[in-house]
């Protein structure tokens, strides 16, 4: 017989519980959530907070365009409505190849320049329209919606509401809520800026990533200023006024500009907290 199973000693007895709670732990099952994959694009800043790692190219906004003409037509009004006002060229006090302002944002070797001429609003929709193409996207990888559904318009509130065919419903999926950022998520970022130009002004925007392929966020301190949750509030230096830190004081905004640009950030939320910012939008709360 074990002597150690009937030992009535003090030593004994604590042995016995620490290999038998050895002996649980292996058994029990843990309730570790698994972790939310990393958003397209972005980095990880903090848990559950990832950042684009550079300003939203003149490529990225040109799909989504292509997206809404493809889907709604050429004619619909939230096509018109969602194109970059090109004019704001001509307010650049420096000499410009001819006709530039009309070939910045469709011309090929501007593909990866941050895209400009954007009001705060049209910022917010590409936000909400980047959040439902890659929620779409997860489901596809999941299985989650048959073949056909790939080429098939479907939002984040008719996948949880709808119930189609094609669709295997999972109330536990995690949505990505792409967004302006606030403020403090910028400076969260500024700590591992990647700087794109080094001078001070230059007379056009910069490639957004630069010469560095090294991990980072880029363009916060040059390039562009940036478009937070805080309508009419911009943060950052820009490619005419210099370089500038987050930290500084804000630059203000009313309309779209040649200096201004955006960057989202990503959390992922469930479907109950996304019913409640969505109902917070429709009631214009903050």
């Amino acid at each position: 017989m074990n002597s150690l199973y009937y030992s009535t000693t003090p030593l004994g007895r604590a042995l016995l519980f620490l290999a038998l709670a050895s002996l649980c732990s292996f058994a029990l099952p843990t309730n570790k959530k698994p972790k939310d994959p990393l958003p397209p694009g972005c980095l990880e800043i903090s848990p559950n907070l990832y950042g684009d790692q550079h300003e939203i190219t003149n490529m990225a906004y040109r799909e989504y365009l292509f997206y809404l003409k493809t889907q709604l037509g050429q004619q619909h009004p939230a096509f018109a409505t969602a194109l970059p006002d090109t004019s704001v060229f001509h307010t650049l006090q420096t000499s410009t190849p001819p006709g530039f302002y009309t070939t910045y944002f469709s011309h090929p070797n501007f593909a990866d320049y941050p895209v400009v001429g954007l009001s705060w609003e049209q910022a917010l929709n590409y936000s909400y329209w980047r959040s439902e193409m890659v929620f779409k996207q997860l489901l596809l990888k999941q299985k989650k919606l048959t073949a056909d559904w790939e080429n098939t318009p479907l939002s984040i509130s008719g996948y949880f509401t709808a119930r189609m065919e094609g669709i295997t419903l999972d109330t536990t999926l995690r949505i990505p809520w792409f967004s302006l950022p606030s403020p403090a998520d910028l400076l969260a970022m500024e700590k591992h800026n990647k700087a794109i130009s080094n001078s001070q002004t230059t007379t056009l925007p910069n490639h957004c990533r630069g010469h560095s392929k090294k991990k980072g966020f880029y363009g916060l301190s040059d390039n562009v200023s940036e478009m937070t949750n805080s309508h009419g509030q911009a943060y950052g230096g820009n490619f005419l006024q210099g370089k500038a830190s987050v930290a500084d004081a804000p630059k203000s905004y009313e309309n779209p500009t040649v200096w201004l640009g955006f960057r989202n950030v990503c959390r992922w939320i469930s479907w109950t907290e996304y019913r409640a910012l969505q109902s917070k939008a429709l009631t214009g709360e903050d």
